[in-house]
């Protein structure tokens, strides 16, 4: 049975206060894994269980609230007449359709990367492929690109050969996202990231020089290097012979202090 329309407010009110919480949980996630880090590296084994211990009931609290809002956005949408997983259409969604699917495209875009942290892989293409569709429908105009991104990493660590399998569309979809994003001239610092990681995958060097420059003079917050670095380790284990995903993990190195730095 459809909400009435009098509560759709309420609606994107709680699912807001969901998203806020997922991120609450997320950055304690994150706090408590440093700090199991440290701990380990300091031969402090109980505190660096118990850390780690903490991070991951943080992650399951945070994979909870995103479930919860993921499930209600979907209900609503499909309710709305506006499947998620529809291929996009000339005729522009309502406004409340278009709220609705930007978050829940936020919904999918960090559930894929929980289930990538646990290295499930398959589930996180499944994720990100979702947030993929709804970022591509002409229906939502959602500007993001980010689950688009990932979709494509994903597949990589699911299957490093897919980017260059001549039978598979990766590398074209891939190049094709790093000329979408390139377009926009007023693109942050966590887009230009984004196309920063691509251009290191694909082996664009020119793009990959231009881009760590347009970074640098961004002076970005020190999560997005993190973060980054992540990613970057996680694809070079993967792709061992790809020698700019080396240079690129010391590039982010150089820009964290010496206890975040990580090696390959």
């Amino acid at each position: 049975m459809r909400r009435p329309e009098s509560t759709l407010e309420e609606l994107l009110s709680e699912v807001d206060d969901l998203l806020t919480q997922a991120r609450s949980s997320r950055r304690a996630w994150s706090r408590f894994s440093r700090e199991a880090e440290i701990a380990s590296q300091n031969a402090d084994l109980p505190k660096a269980a118990e850390c780690q211990s903490a991070a991951e009931a943080a992650l399951t609290e945070a994979e909870k609230s995103l479930t919860r809002a993921m499930l209600e956005l979907e209900w609503e949408l499909r309710e709305r007449e506006a499947d998620p997983g529809a291929k996009p259409t000339d005729m522009a969604a309502s406004e409340d359709r278009k709220q609705l699917a930007i978050r829940l495209a936020d919904c999918y875009g960090p559930l894929g990367g929980i289930a990538r942290r646990r290295s499930d892989y398959r589930h996180a293409v499944e994720l990100y492929a979702k947030g993929s569709d709804l970022e591509r429908s002409n229906v939502y105009g959602i500007t993001s690109t980010y689950n688009r991104v990932q979709w494509i990493v994903s597949r990589i660590l699911l299957d490093p050969a897919s980017i260059t399998d001549p039978d598979d569309d990766l590398d074209r979809q891939a190049n094709q996202l790093i000329d979408e994003m390139l377009r926009n001239d007023a693109r942050d610092v966590w887009v230009s990231a984004d196309v920063y990681l691509l251009s290191v995958i694909l082996g664009r060097r020119r793009v990959e020089r231009d881009e760590w420059l347009r970074l640098r003079r961004s002076t970005p917050v020190r999560d997005l290097y993190e973060s980054g670095l992540l990613v970057l380790i996680e694809l070079s284990r993967k792709l061992p012979h790809n020698g700019l995903l080396a240079e690129a993990i010391a590039k982010y190195n150089s820009q964290l202090p010496s206890e975040l730095r990580k090696l390959a």
